[in-house]
Formats: C-alpha cells, structure tokens, sequence
C-alpha cells in the first residue's frame, strides 16, 4: 500500500519593505575594504608581479566572509520572516543593503580571482 504524502501550499504574500541603513553592516563593509584594498597595498608597498597575483587569494577570501557574514544574517533573517507568517504578520523584504553587500562579495570574489589567475600577468601590461 502506497502512502499518501500531504501537500500543503503556500500562499504567496507580499513583503514589507525594510529600512535596514547602511552603517548596520559595517562588517561586512570592513570585509570588503579589506578585499579591495590587499592588492593596492601590496602594489604600493612592495611592487612584485607574484605578491601581487597572491593579493587576489586574500581579495577572495576576504570577499567570501563578508558573504557569509551576510548569509548568516539571512538566514536569521528568514527563520524571523517565518514567525511573522506563522503569527499573520507580515514578512520582510531584504534591505537594499543586504542586496548591495551581496552584489559587492560576488564582484570581489570575481575581480580576486582574475587577479590571483592573471595578477603577474596583468602586473607586467
């Protein structure tokens, strides 16, 4: 005998909007400045092709924590939104600085690893 698995559906809603400022993710901010800034200083302080190539590894890790320091406020963020369903309230809709930050990680990562690939490459043009 076959069991019959119960299907529940759930209704779309729409999401209240989130004035999340800017300065609340200053981690991550500071993530990122450090991504971006490891191959400036190390172009700056120390003008070498190889050091430079290896600034993209930090660039990348660097842009990853800030990633997952924003993945770990989403979650949080969605195991509240489900109690605001359960309860009839309203969810919230990311804040345009979590969209931000998490458009910025994805770039740095991508920038840092054209760099560790091709950074004594491109040090030589």
């Amino acid at each position: 005998m076959k069991e019959q698995r119960r299907v529940e559906t759930v209704e779309s809603c729409t999401l209240a909007p989130t004035d999340v400022n800017f300065a609340a993710y200053w981690p991550e901010w500071l993530f990122l400045l450090i991504s971006a800034g490891a191959p400036v200083i190390v172009h700056f302080v120390y003008h070498n092709a190889s050091l430079f190539a290896r600034s993209g590894a930090l660039t990348v890790f660097f842009a990853a924590v800030a990633e997952f320091v924003t993945l770990n406020r989403a979650n949080t963020k969605h195991l509240r939104n489900a109690l605001r369903a359960k309860n009839g309230k309203q969810p919230r809709a990311f804040s345009a600085a979590a969209r931000v930050t998490g458009y910025l990680s994805f770039l740095f990562g991508v920038c840092g690893t054209i760099v560790w690939a091709y950074g004594d490459l491109l040090y030589r043009m």
